[in-house]
């Protein structure tokens, strides 16, 4: 997997998926994003080598690269970052090989990196070194022995029960993960004990067990960030029961009540998906893209949906060795807010860079004005 943007991406809630072994994610600007609440198990014996970053953690996810049940044995350097982590809690990263021991990776957050290796479980023949400097360490690392501070009420207890989670004691966690729901249900570890029930549920296959919690939740926490995630858990098992009609009225739900949040970006993201891959309703599909583009032009989940949206596609250039996208068509979004007061933002794509002008007309067809500037990328603009 490589000369990519985004090598591998996992998105979703409760996304608890797995990259197997033996896997090369190289030369990508990032070789895996996690998003939105995903928790993916990563195999041992991958090469996580010479991307800008090797793992981008946003949005209240957390990856395990290993565990001390699950060691890692991946390679993961030569990177500008090797992790880099805006989530509240640990990534567990254990007995990777990390370009050198004692191991000094380029982190930003808390990651458990303990139990480094000596030396590379997974070779390659040779490699080009991008440090050349002292590495800087934003944020906190963590090797074996060191205490962990936790500014997130209950994000200790949560990532206790992640761990019991691993281990496969799933009754256990869900205990604890019950008790988080209950205690914490206005922070960010409740949202996350949320998430983890479902999948202690799921493990144990208990799949009816969670409708009632969720059930409660969507009560009497309606309109809290708790309720959102409570729709998204219900709108990904209704995709699994291939209850499409249902994944739909929870999509929209979420995107009626939390406008302009990550659970709106999320849900224009997963009803164009529903609609393009699974009904093979194309038009919505592209509707609901070009919302989330027009809306988000600048997200993460816009980048992936851009080569629906306005056909374009990569091309390689065999002289420079680089991947470039060449936009076909022109793309205006709708604008943002509308109506509005007294301002709005229109985004838009263009198929090569150069002089743009833009003209607002009103109801009756007039010229109202006429925008004109230089420069623009061939991506998104506003």
């Amino acid at each position: 997997m490589s000369n990519n943007t985004k090598g591998i991406i996992f998105h979703g809630v409760g996304s608890q998926y797995t990259l197997t072994t033996y896997n090369d994610i190289k030369y990508n600007n990032t070789g895996i994003r996690c998003d939105y609440y995903s928790f993916p198990l990563i195999f041992p014996h991958n090469r996580i080598l010479d991307n800008d970053t090797g793992a981008n953690i946003i949005s209240t996810s957390a990856p395990e690269f290993g565990t001390s049940l699950s060691p890692g044995q991946n390679s993961i350097s030569n990177m500008l970052y090797d992790i880099g982590s805006a989530y509240g809690g640990t990534i567990y990263a254990k007995s990777n090989w990390w370009g050198s021991y004692p191991a000094n990776p380029l982190l930003i957050g808390t990651v458990d990196y303990g139990s480094a290796l000596e030396t590379d479980p997974n070779p390659l023949k040779s490699r080009i070194n991008i440090r050349q400097n002292e590495p800087i360490v934003l944020g906190k690392s963590m090797n074996t022995g060191n205490s962990i501070e936790y500014k997130i009420p209950g994000m200790k207890e949560i990532d206790e029960a992640r761990d019991l989670f691993a281990e496969g004691k799933y009754d256990e966690a869900l205990n604890i993960f019950n008790l988080m729901i209950n205690q914490y249900s206005d922070h960010l570890s409740g949202q996350i004990a949320l998430i983890f029930t479902d999948g202690c549920l799921k493990k144990l296959k208990r799949y009816e067990e969670i409708k009632p919690i969720l059930n409660n939740i969507n009560t009497t926490k309606a309109n809290k960030e708790i309720s959102a995630v409570a729709c998204m858990i219900e709108e990904r098992n209704f995709i699994l029961d291939k209850e499409y009609e249902k994944a739909i009225n929870k999509c929209l739900i979420i995107i009626n009540n939390f406008p302009n949040s990550y659970f709106e970006e999320s849900s224009l993201y997963d009803l164009g998906t529903i609609y393009y891959y699974y009904l093979k309703d194309n038009e919505n599909g592209k509707k609901y893209y070009g919302e989330l583009v027009s809306k988000y032009p600048g997200g993460i989940l816009s980048s992936i949906v851009l080569p629906i949206v306005c056909n374009y596609r990569p091309k390689y250039d065999e002289k420079s060795g680089k991947i470039s996208e060449i936009a076909v068509d022109d793309v205006l979004g709708q604008n943002y807010p509308n109506p509005f007061n007294p301002s709005t933002t229109i985004s838009y794509i263009v198929p090569v860079q150069g002089y743009v002008n833009l003209i607002v007309y009103d109801i009756l067809g007039r010229e109202i004005k006429k925008l004109g500037s230089t420069g623009f990328s061939v991506k998104d603009n506003r």
